[in-house]
């Protein structure tokens, strides 16, 4: 179950490191085990392997942080990975 939910993840952070980018802004809804399972996995795989930090902020899967993350899509202010939670999927 956590490989499904980190595979989108993972995909955007390769992409992203195509573009030669130093560090990543990523804003992250998962929190609690696999909050921390995630971030064990970058801090120890991706991050040694490539070099490239990532800066993750955590943000409750809610309205909320739908309405931020249009919000920042709209203005061009949108983090380089964006994870989305089953509430947003729903609202699209």
């Amino acid at each position: 179950m956590l490989r499904k939910l980190a595979l989108p993840f993972v995909i955007i952070i390769l992409f992203s490191v195509l573009g030669s980018a130093v560090e990543i802004t990523a804003w992250v809804t998962y929190k609690g085990v696999t909050g921390s399972i995630l971030t064990e996995m970058i801090e120890t795989d991706f991050t040694t392997s490539t070099g490239i930090e990532i800066n993750y902020q955590s943000y409750p899967a809610d309205a909320t942080f739908l309405q931020k993350a249009l919000l920042a899509i709209d203005s061009g202010d949108a983090p380089d990975v964006m994870t989305l939670g089953v509430y947003e999927m729903d609202c699209f």
